[in-house]
């Protein structure tokens, strides 16, 4: 929007429809939010609305320029304290950080942020492979932290990266030969083997929320999606939320069983961190990494899944800190350290999806280094 020529008075307007944007968004998750809800919270008309924005992926995308480069900016500093933020900046937060994550499935919304997150990633991309890695490794944690918090608060605890962002130095410590390349974990997307109709449901819900997000799997699509009647699904599932929970907990399961499957017996070290990081990132886990940051946006909003996740995340870092016990450093082990693989793995999703080359990183050059300054802060 060319705001070069509007008066005052439409300025003023178009202020009051962006924060009860940001309002909306933060009380009802980006996908729910309706142009009546944000005009109710204006105080203006449809009309009105529709002469500035179009409809809600404009307003989005208007939100996203008038508020981003100063977010941006705040997400990548080691020194902002998340803790510190107002009422008003967490709804700000959780509205950027939502917008952010469904960008790659909103065109209109796409244009706009790509090329902000393309011209940050260029600011920070002129050092060594460590200070981008330590960069992407703070905006990451901070996104999976915003996106879960509100569901977990103990997933604040995750801040550790600020201090091991802050103190970890730009070059590596160690000769970089001495990370051999290595082959990947062959992780891949939650695949259920039991072809029943029930499960042909659940894993088109799966499918159909990681494309387009949980507001829209209604029992139509996902049924349709499945290549069955609509009919054939409701004697299974009540209804499109019983369907959502259902196919959360057994994609969780599956994923977990998978992960911890490859993982020895001695637990993981950091190189092992890294690379599960790295082999997250690639396209056979694509339809799980989408998945869980929809079920995410749409846990925040919707308490029985909200219910869920918590307990989910309890029970899986539960079984993290076990591989983590090789540090003996229970506190942070059994809390911080689990945390912050949740939300790093939320975090570098998003940012994949916005177009970052994040998959392409070494991460083992980045938590061989956190793991040597844990060693020393423990």
């Amino acid at each position: 929007m060319d705001t070069g020529s509007l008066s005052s008075r439409q300025q003023k307007a178009i202020d009051a429809f962006i924060a009860a944007g940001i309002s909306a968004v933060a009380a009802s998750g980006v996908d729910r939010i309706s142009v009546s809800q944000v005009t109710a919270l204006a105080k203006a008309t449809r009309p009105t609305f529709y002469s500035y924005f179009g409809d809600v992926d404009g307003l989005l995308a208007e939100i996203w320029l008038s508020q981003a480069d100063k977010w941006l900016e705040e997400l990548s500093n080691p020194a902002f304290n998340l803790s510190s933020l107002s009422t008003a900046d967490q709804q700000k937060w959780i509205c950027l950080a939502e917008i952010l994550a469904v960008t790659h499935r909103m065109a209109s919304v796409r244009e706009v942020v790509e090329p902000m997150i393309a011209a940050w990633y260029k600011t920070i991309s002129k050092g060594s492979e460590l200070e981008i890695l330590k960069a992407v490794w703070l905006v990451a944690t901070r996104l999976g932290i915003v996106m879960s918090q509100s569901i977990d608060p103990d997933a604040a605890q995750s801040a550790i990266i600020d201090p091991l962002v802050q103190f970890t130095p730009n070059e590596p410590t160690s000769k970089l030969e001495a990370l051999k390349p290595r082959a990947l974990p062959p992780i891949a997307d939650p695949k259920l083997d039991d072809t029943s109709v029930e499960n042909q449901l659940i894993q088109a819900a799966i499918s159909v929320i990681s494309s387009a997000g949980a507001a829209a799997a209604s029992m139509t699509r996902i049924s349709r999606k499945a290549r069955l009647s609509t009919g054939s699904a409701y004697p299974r599932f009540s209804n499109s939320d019983e369907l959502i929970n259902s196919s959360f907990d057994l994609a969780v399961a599956e994923v977990v069983r998978e992960n911890f499957s490859l993982v020895g017996q001695g637990g993981f070290g950091p190189e092992d961190f890294g690379l599960f990081v790295t082999a997250g990132l690639q396209p056979p886990r694509k339809t799980w990494r989408n998945f869980r940051v929809e079920i995410h946006i749409e846990g925040r909003v919707n308490k029985e899944l909200k219910k869920r996740l918590a307990k989910s995340l309890k029970s899986t870092n539960a079984a993290v800190a076990k591989g983590l016990a090789q540090f003996n450093a229970p506190k942070l082990t059994e809390s911080a350290i689990p945390y912050l693989i949740h939300t790093v793995g939320i975090g570098f999703a998003v940012l994949l999806n916005a177009g970052l080359p994040v998959d392409k990183l070494d991460h083992r050059i980045v938590t061989v280094e956190f793991v040597k300054l844990f060693d020393k802060l423990k």
